[in-house]
């Protein structure tokens, strides 16, 4: 049984590629009519990140643009695309367009494509021919090593977020200047527009995923220290006074990766929500609540953006380091921007001041140095690049 999944995904990875070669055939005996089209995405089966805030700014600013962007029919956020724009993901149009489009633009790399894992393996190795330029419009801030090059994703854009992001990738990667562009991310525009207004009472918890639990069952998970540590954390009794005390929202929501975990976390105290992306949307999320607790996840540069407070919940730091991502330039300890706690009963103590108190002059100076640009024109300077890529 344990086979099956395997088997499957790769009837269905041959199931792509071939229908790729047959269309890509099909389309060198027909005239070009999408060579100056822009084939926007995620991942196929979103619109809430980056690429949503880019689309909605060239239907504003730059009407004049031909666009489609990819989404599947199942997706929670397919009524944020306007319908004539929308292009069923994996369908017959979508690989026709990913093979004609002037420009392909995603937060993922490949994101564009019928399946971004299958096709970035397929670009790495050359056996991958596409007219468009390919611009990386980013899901968060590179922090940790950045194990890439233009071998491993061929890329002609390449969007930063940060200042001193921009610099260790132009130190640490072959990309160069010419592909690597410190605009800003395309939703700080959307942050930006909220920084002056009120906030709910609410907090947000939202730790990233773990590489671990790929394959993990859900017996795994439920005796992992990931599970203990954050179901103890929305059930503790002192959090649940506090919240009811004050009558603020707790909001759980882990990363998309572990949403499949997601009914395993219990507790059913009413001002606690566990959450997923069929209930809530993570920009709107940040944008409304008050304080964040995570622990390595880059949302919280989306956080400190607008000088919010953050706790960063770091119980399993070490066994994070040995399995996912070496520390690069950002060290949470002398650039983050909140206390890095690593047990429970602390992560609790801390909330009070925090949430009442907002973000300390320390993590503010933080915010400063690291965001040069902080302003609401970062779509514009993202259009400017791709421009002159040709």
């Amino acid at each position: 049984m344990k086979l099956w999944p395997t088997m499957k995904r790769r009837f269905c990875q041959v199931k792509f590629t071939a229908k790729f070669y047959f269309i890509y055939i099909l389309t060198r005996f027909f005239k070009n009519d999408n060579k100056e089209l822009w084939l926007l995405s995620e991942r196929g089966i979103d619109a809430r990140d980056n690429g949503l805030f880019f689309y909605n700014y060239l239907k504003s600013s730059h009407p004049e643009i031909r666009l489609k962007y990819v989404i599947s029919n199942n997706s929670p956020d397919r009524k944020k695309i306007n319908g004539n724009d929308i292009v069923r993901y994996r369908s017959f149009q979508h690989y026709m367009l990913y093979i004609q489009a002037k420009y392909l633009v995603s937060t993922h790399y490949q994101g564009y494509s019928p399946d971004f894992e299958l096709f970035g393996q397929l670009d790495r190795r050359g056996l991958i021919r596409v007219n468009g330029k390919k611009i990386f419009l980013q899901h968060g801030i590179i922090k940790d090593k950045a194990n890439m090059s233009k071998k491993t994703r061929p890329l002609d854009l390449f969007i930063c977020g940060a200042q001193e992001e921009y610099d260790a990738l132009l130190a640490e990667t072959d990309y160069g200047d010419n592909i690597l562009k410190y605009t800003g991310l395309a939703r700080y525009d959307n942050l930006f527009c909220f920084l002056e207004k009120p906030v709910k009472k609410q907090i947000l918890v939202m730790p990233t995923w773990r590489v671990k639990f790929a394959k993990a069952t859900e017996k795994d998970f439920l005796n992992s220290d990931y599970y203990k540590n954050y179901n103890q954390l929305i059930n503790d009794p002192d959090l649940n006074d506090y919240l009811e005390k004050n009558n603020i929202r707790l909001v759980f929501y882990p990363h998309i990766e572990m949403h499949r975990f997601l009914h395993l976390f219990e507790c059913d105290k009413p001002h606690v929500q566990i959450s997923g992306m069929n209930q809530n949307d993570v920009q709107k999320l940040l944008i409304e609540s008050k304080l964040l607790i995570t622990d390595f996840s880059s949302v919280f540069f989306d956080f400190a953006y607008q000088k919010k407070p953050v706790i960063f919940f770091q119980f399993d730091k070490k066994d994070y380091r040995s399995s996912h991502y070496e520390e690069g330039w950002f060290s949470y300890e002398h650039d983050g921007f909140g206390p890095v706690i690593e047990n429970k009963n602390a992560v609790v103590a801390a909330i009070p001041d925090l949430f009442t108190n907002g973000m300390s002059q320390i993590y503010m100076e933080r915010v400063n140095r690291i965001f040069k640009r902080r302003d609401n024109h970062n779509c514009d300077r993202i259009f400017t690049e791709i421009q002159r890529l040709g």
